[in-house]
């Protein structure tokens, strides 16, 4: 049902495409997943070689409001301009809400479609478009911070290892598999530098559910991950936690809050050491590790992560703000997801990982996964190579897709056939 009050469309933007690639296009199209329906369209003018295609986007359960807002913003404009009978659809929700498509544009013709439509859309827009309107990097401010508290972390854990003898190398790093620490700086200057798309690539999925892949050129691909804790997890758990009803919920609380009131940080664990009384002697390596850490510049080495909601096990739930759960509980989120699509590309031989997904775009969760993904490079030389990046619009690849496969009709193959 629609709701009394008509959603405020909140999601919106456009894409500058060449005509060309949709002469037998509807012009609209939707890819409807388990959380939002994403619409795109546009419509065509005979003197211009390109066209503007709007991306909006409402929410599932606001899918009148958002069909109602296309016949105002699209079906009514476009006249007569538009065919209505060559309508491709993709996503699961546009499966089960056909009757409500063909209401509302008043045809039988619409085809909801198997076939893979980020890869066509994703594959075609990175030859069309350049780097910079295809993907963005990672937060550098973020990537700064943290490789700065990783490299004092890895400085003061090469002063501990020794060797039996003292003038032989420990066994540790004659391993084969032994890798000595990289330089932060160098690694924080490679991942700012944004890549061109290069194919074959890893792409995480971040939708309702997830999962990594590997895309070649011909937009085929497989299966290098599935990780179902993604979209709806961030909802569901958000929920339990915290109450938040809807992912914009979640992120307003997080966006408020403060991890370190949840998690246990090194901080913590430095200042209950030293504050015990007759426990601090010369040979106390954390009472040294702390005189180092009060000399050194910076100070957010404290606020290093020791034990995810660590705070939480002393302490009943009720004893902190829902907005510090709300930011402990993003983090862990994104780190769970950052260290399973790094270890998944870099197994799958991919040395760039680009993050798709709606819930990418929230320039938190960008700023957590770039905070993760420099702490991942510099602390697992297996994944240091692999280079990330976020799509921009990537929630619109899926419809836009669509739009381009109505240049294949002949390959199309509907749902319900």
């Amino acid at each position: 049902m629609a709701s009394n009050d008509m959603y405020k469309l909140e999601l919106s933007s456009t894409l500058i495409l060449p005509k060309s690639l949709f002469t037998e296009s509807a012009g609209f199209a939707c890819d409807i997943g388990g959380s939002l329906a994403k619409f795109v369209y546009f419509i065509s003018d005979t003197d211009q070689d390109s066209v503007t295609v709007h991306l909006d986007t409402f929410p599932r359960e606001n899918l009148d409001d958002g069909l109602k807002y296309i016949q105002e913003n699209f079906v009514k404009p476009a006249g007569e301009k538009w065919n209505k009978n060559n309508i491709l659809t993709c996503g699961v929700g546009s499966y089960h809400f056909m009757y409500k498509l063909e209401d509302a544009f008043n045809t039988k013709g619409i085809k909801n479609i198997n076939e893979d439509c980020f890869g066509e859309a994703f594959v075609k827009l990175a030859k069309l478009l350049s780097t910079e309107e295809v993907v963005e990097g990672l937060n550098s401010k973020v990537m700064q911070e943290e490789a700065a508290v990783v490299q004092c972390l890895q400085d003061q854990n090469k002063k501990f290892k020794t060797s039996p003898t003292g003038d032989t190398k420990p066994m540790a790093e004659q391993d084969p598999y032994f890798h000595p620490f990289p330089d932060a700086a160098e690694v924080v200057k490679m991942y700012a530098e944004v890549e061109a798309i290069k194919l074959p690539c890893a792409i995480m999925f971040i939708g309702s559910g997830g999962g990594v892949l590997k895309l070649f050129e011909d937009s085929s691909y497989h299966v290098l991950q599935m990780w179902p804790s993604t979209g709806k997890y961030l909802i569901g758990m958000g929920k339990i936690l915290t109450g938040a009803k809807t992912f914009d919920d979640l992120m307003e609380l997080a966006e408020k809050g403060d991890s370190t009131k949840v998690d246990t940080v090194l901080g913590d664990i430095m200042q209950k050491n030293c504050e015990k009384p007759n426990t601090k002697t010369e040979d106390d390596i954390y009472a040294k590790f702390m005189d180092d850490v009060n000399n050194m510049d910076n100070s957010n080495i404290e606020n290093a992560v020791v034990f995810t909601f660590g705070k939480v096990v002393d302490k009943d739930i009720g004893d902190f703000r829902k907005e510090d759960i709300a930011r402990a509980f993003v983090s862990h989120a994104c780190k769970e997801m950052v260290i399973v699509s790094r270890l998944a590309a870099a197994s799958g031989g991919a040395t760039q990982l680009i993050y798709v997904g709606s819930t990418v775009s929230h320039p938190l969760i960008q700023a957590e996964m770039s905070k993760w993904c420099i702490h991942n490079a510099l602390d697992n030389h297996r994944t240091m190579n692999v280079r990330c990046a976020f799509l921009k619009n990537s929630g619109y690849y899926g419809a836009i897709g669509a739009l381009l496969k109505a240049q294949n009709k002949e390959e199309i193959v509907s749902k319900d056939s």
